[in-house]
């Protein structure tokens, strides 16, 4: 299914948050924790989901970033990368300015997760979206297990990461859209 983004990107959050309740699509909002970098930014486009899970330790034969590197190389244009962390916490930042960098170049719309974000001066300077559970310049080693959605799967965004507007689509993708206006 085709999506009109232009068309969505003229409606604030509150009324797309109001349209999903209305069809029995509660709970479609952001927890009130996660806040954007830059209120005058909007966010619209297609859910990409990745879920972290707590761990301790890293083996030696494994490298802790290939499946997130391995998400952001496979966005697309207007892709928003959807993490769940189950935030707050203070314990990773699995978001910065070397994978908005990447994204940016990908064409993707930009991050929301409820987990810390770092290098926020430099994702701010480049105007790329991001909502965060918090600030911290921590790093995702030995803190978290990553997994990213199965491609094909109809798993919800909102789920995820509790976006402000997102619905189940018969695609890999989810339709989702914020903007730095929602309180």
């Amino acid at each position: 299914m085709p999506h009109d983004f232009p068309s969505l990107a003229a409606l604030n959050a509150a009324v797309l948050s109001d349209v999903m309740d209305g069809l029995g699509l509660r709970e479609q909002a952001m927890k009130p924790f996660v806040r954007p970098l830059d209120h005058d930014l909007q966010l619209i486009g297609r859910a990409r989901t990745g879920l972290y899970m707590p761990v301790y330790q890293v083996r030696d034969d494994e490298n802790p970033y290939a499946v997130e590197i391995a998400l952001v190389d496979d966005l697309k244009p207007r892709d928003v990368v959807v993490l769940a962390c189950n935030g707050p916490t203070d314990r990773i930042a699995p978001w910065g300015e070397l994978l908005s960098t990447a994204a940016t170049a990908r064409g993707a719309a930009g991050c929301v997760t409820d987990r810390l974000v770092r290098d926020v001066r430099q994702i701010v300077a480049m105007r790329f979206p991001v909502f965060h559970g918090g600030i911290g310049p921590l790093d995702t080693v030995a803190a978290h297990e990553w997994s990213s959605a199965i491609p094909g799967s109809n798993a919800r965004a909102s789920r995820c990461a509790a976006a402000t507007s997102c619905s189940a689509m018969p695609t890999a993708s989810s339709s989702f859209r914020t903007n730095g206006s929602a309180k």
